[in-house]
């Protein structure tokens, strides 16, 4: 789910005048055919191939459902639902199909991500929660599991297909992420990252000949575009506003320097290594060399797929970014491009590694709610494979994290991401995840930013911002002999996951 501090977008409104489509012709559960269609999605996404009459995943949780069951035991219920502001056009496009096949009605209420956790914590804290689904950032999870309904019992009950999700999306929808054995608190509604975006006209201008590999290249490309690029189009731009952008920015460096979070198995703060000073300087040198664009220390996501759509970069960082394929949206919607992994660090520990996964989000249930079946049934449904697939292709700011979706040589003709987004998968760094999250985050996206604003020296600011992280580590005991949440013995997917290993494109998946 990406944050957007914009109106509802173009597309967005487009979504909504299908939320209330029914025809002669519409499957009676969720159809990718009946959703991916002219008005919604965008024709060079449509001309890569033909969509199915049949459903893209008939074996997929939805269809084994006996809905004819559900809708006599559960028809009349009314769920309440806190969604992402602006990502909400992706429920609302399923909600009137969904209240037929269940017999439920659904009141959705839109949060921005930047409030998200505040309007949460004061509702649950003050006992006024009064709704039964609510999304939440997967770094905001463990402050919530208190007032979270565990989901063990409803999955296995539901036969949900959980284990159809990447190994580390699983772990973070639960009270020990990255640590085997925790219990699941959410599921998977978004599945975020990084990778690099690059437009091959340009780096064919500069002989290239492909994306940059190392971060070294992502120097040299810049300084040879600057000397072709028009007026007004500057070699890259990143996320860098004084929020969890500036801190996802940071990591998508940082990490592939081989700098950590914490000492490797232990709580101990370790955010101002040799490896994140240089991590956190290169950015500023960048900034300094006129390689970003101008303003991009301002830049939230909405900013920078402006800039990209715009035109006004050769290369970035971001998300899938499904709406640049959308000539309504975008100037660049016809270009080539490459999608590619992030490039490697520099230096001893160079690594390939990418952020990105501080909007991951959960769909999480409240304790109190009286209608947990009921609640699960939706949680399932709009995270279920046909549903979060039709999501993803029609740009709603949702991405599938789905072992069968990525299997699947149809599905992927209709996302250019996809092979990037799967390459990217066992190189993904993941968020921190524990209670002190939010105030290591007060403490060092500040920080950050100061360097690249160049308000200080990162040798000087970054070592009091980890004395600081760990002050706050000692408070809650995390620095002691029986920390409340175990070390994870590392927060990268390569080390985490060998399985990941043989992750390979040319392999056949998606082919």
């Amino acid at each position: 789910m990406k944050p957007r501090n914009v109106a509802i977008s173009a597309v967005v409104m487009m979504l909504l005048l299908i939320a209330g489509m029914v025809s002669a012709e519409m499957a009676p559960l969720p159809r990718s055919k009946d959703y991916l269609t002219p008005k919604v999605v965008s024709p060079i996404i449509l001309k890569a191939g033909t969509i199915p009459d049949e459903y893209i995943f008939p074996d997929d949780w939805v269809k084994k459902q006996d809905w004819d069951a559900i809708r006599q035991k559960y028809g009349g219920t009314t769920l309440d639902i806190i969604f992402e502001g602006t990502d909400i056009g992706a429920p609302l496009m399923t909600k009137e199909q969904f209240e037929k096949m269940s017999g439920m009605k659904l009141n959705f209420t839109g949060v921005p991500n930047q409030v998200q956790m505040q309007k949460l914590l004061v509702s649950f804290a003050t006992g006024s929660a009064a709704f039964d689904v609510t999304v939440v950032l997967t770094p905001n999870l463990p402050v919530f599991i208190r007032f979270l309904e565990p989901l063990d019992d409803l999955i296995k009950k539901w036969g949900y297909d959980f284990d159809d999700f990447f190994p580390h999306f699983q772990s973070l929808m639960t009270d020990t992420p990255l640590v085997p054995g925790g219990k699941v608190y959410g599921l998977p509604n978004d599945y975020d990252q990084h990778f690099w975006h690059s437009r091959k006209q340009f780096l064919d201008e500069i002989g290239a000949g492909g994306p940059p590999k190392t971060f070294d290249e992502v120097v040299d490309y810049s300084k040879k575009l600057k000397g072709v690029l028009p007026d007004g189009v500057f070699p890259t731009g990143f996320m860098m506003s004084r929020d969890l952008f500036a801190w996802e920015s940071f990591w998508d460096f940082a990490a592939p320097f081989g700098a950590d979070y914490f000492k490797p198995g232990t709580w101990e703060p370790d955010m101002a290594s040799a490896e994140a000073v240089q991590a956190a300087n290169f950015i500023r040198d960048m900034i300094v060399d006129g390689y970003t664009a101008p303003g991009s220390t301002t830049w939230d996501y909405a900013r920078q797929l402006e800039a990209w759509n715009n035109g006004k970069l050769a290369m970035c960082i971001q998300y899938p970014i499904q709406e640049s394929y959308n000539p309504q949206m975008s100037k660049i919607a016809d270009e080539e491009r490459y999608h590619s992994v992030m490039p490697k660090g520099i230096g001893p520990k160079a690594r390939t590694a990418t952020h990105g996964t501080f909007t991951n989000v959960a769909l999480a249930m409240n304790k109190m709610s009286k209608k947990k079946d009921a609640a699960f049934l939706w949680m399932a449904f709009n995270n279920s494979t046909e549903v979060q697939y039709i999501y993803t292709v029609t740009g709603t700011g949702i991405d599938y994290g789905r072992k069968s979706i990525f299997a699947d040589k149809t599905a992927n003709m209709f996302y250019p991401n996809a092979q990037a987004s799967y390459e990217t998968i066992p190189y993904i760094y993941n968020d921190i995840q524990i209670a002190p999250g939010p105030e290591i985050f007060e403490v060092m996206i500040p920080a950050i930013h100061d360097v690249w604003t160049g308000k200080g020296k990162a040798e000087e600011i970054l070592p009091k911002a980890n004395q600081q992280v760990h002050e706050i580590m000692k408070k809650y005991g995390y620095l002691g002999d029986k920390p409340p949440v175990p070390a994870p013995k590392s927060f990268w997917s390569w080390e985490l996951y060998p399985e990941y290993h043989n992750l390979k494109w040319a392999d056949g998946v998606g082919q």
